[in-house]
């Protein structure tokens, strides 16, 4: 669909996405937003095999996920000018397929907008295992970015900042202009702050 973009959120787990992307699809009026959350796309194909995996936290296969996805948005998406991804992509397979140009006619989308939420690390001491963790998620998380800024790709980097709301209004401030959509589609429920560039943004072409 021509115009359509894709706005990915990727951060450490437990970062608040899931929030901030229904936040964002209350705000954008035009174009009929499509919230993709993986974990309920998967729930609702009913089947046993996958909801076991999913009890037990185990990796479900990328084929699965991209299949469920697909599907998902050409059943719901018709008429959707933005995508709105929570948990997808969580894996090297799933961004490697994103950027493809299988990937970007599948989601049908002529732009992808990364939003990695950045989140300090916590202070004080940790365990071994904690540490290996916090290095593993900044890991993958650099692996996702770096896989899905090949082509036409917009990367915005977002610290959170005070509560909940102010990280809702700085995410909606710094996504708007690439959107390409007029200002006054948009919902003015929330005053925008004058426009500031985020605290890193790198664009790809």
């Amino acid at each position: 669909m021509q115009n359509r973009k894709a706005i990915v959120f990727i951060g450490p787990k437990g970062c608040g996405s899931k929030e901030y992307v229904r936040h964002l699809s209350t705000r954008i009026r035009a174009g009929k937003p499509l919230v993709i959350n993986t974990s309920e796309v998967l729930a609702a194909l009913s089947d046993r095999r996958i909801a076991h995996q999913m009890k037990a936290k185990r990796l479900i296969a990328d084929s699965v996920v991209i299949k469920a996805v697909g599907r998902y948005i050409k059943e719901n998406g018709k008429k959707a000018r933005v995508l709105l991804f929570n948990g997808f992509p969580s894996t090297e397979g799933q961004a490697s397929f994103i950027s493809s140009e299988r990937g970007h006619r599948l989601l049908d989308v002529d732009s992808i907008i990364i939003v990695e939420m950045i989140t300090p690390l916590a202070a004080g001491p940790k365990s071994r295992s904690e540490r290996r963790k916090e290095l593993a998620d900044q890991k993958q998380i650099a692996l996702l970015t770096r896989l899905l800024t090949k082509t036409n790709t917009v990367h915005l980097c977002i610290k959170p900042i005070g509560n909940m709301e102010s990280t809702n209004r700085a995410i909606l401030e710094s996504v708007l202009p690439y959107l390409q959509i007029r200002a006054p589609q948009y919902n003015p429920a929330i005053p925008l702050l004058p426009q500031r560039a985020p605290a890193r943004t790198s664009v790809s072409a």
